[in-house]
């Protein structure tokens, strides 16, 4: 109870934030608690350690729906954006990379938790989203109690959909990685 408390004396709903210098991107959103969830979207949008954006809300709401009590939000790619399409078309490298280390550490704190792919169909976007999600996927091989989920079903071209499309009759079903990274495989060889 103290905890709770001393959140919100100081007005930070997720204490596990992390940032580059000014913001602009974001690498880590969340809170403590077990069991955890791990949730990897596309790309922030306005969210910071005091408010919650609409997807981050929905895919909280989602979360403790199925009685996780700690979550953590991280990105294919950290740049902020309420528009992916007004992203780069390159990445920036070292925001890129921060980003995929910030990912495995996480992971590495985490080695049990389930991980929600959340990042939808526009993944393909960018290729560098491509490029993010089979090195995300491919590092998280070498934690072999993470377990992936993806929520309601595939789209039909087989990505899983986004946090802000939900369906709240849906659930959580498992993710099948090894025949993803062949998917990304083609996509990002092309």
């Amino acid at each position: 109870m103290e905890e709770v408390q001393d959140r919100f004396d100081f007005g930070v709903r997720y204490p596990t934030y992390s940032c580059n210098t000014n913001d602009s991107c974001r690498y880590v959103l969340g809170f403590e608690g077990s069991p955890k969830m791990l949730s990897i979207g596309l790309n922030p949008s306005v969210a910071s350690a005091y408010v919650p954006d609409s997807t981050v809300l929905k895919t909280e709401r989602e979360v403790r729906k199925f009685g996780y009590r700690g979550f953590t939000m991280l990105n294919l790619y950290p740049g902020r954006s309420t528009d992916f399409s007004l992203l780069p078309e390159e990445p920036d490298p070292g925001e890129y990379e921060r980003n995929i280390t910030e990912i495995v550490r996480i992971f590495g704190q985490n080695p049990d938790a389930e991980v929600w792919a959340a990042w939808g169909v526009s993944i393909l976007a960018r290729r560098y989203f491509l490029r993010a999600a089979r090195e995300i996927l491919e590092a998280s091989l070498e934690f072999r109690d993470l377990k992936w989920v993806h929520y309601g079903d595939l789209t039909a071209n087989g990505h899983p959909k986004h946090a802000s499309r939900l369906c709240y009759e849906w659930g959580f079903s498992s993710f099948y990685t090894k025949e993803y990274l062949k998917l990304l495989e083609k996509l990002v060889d092309r």
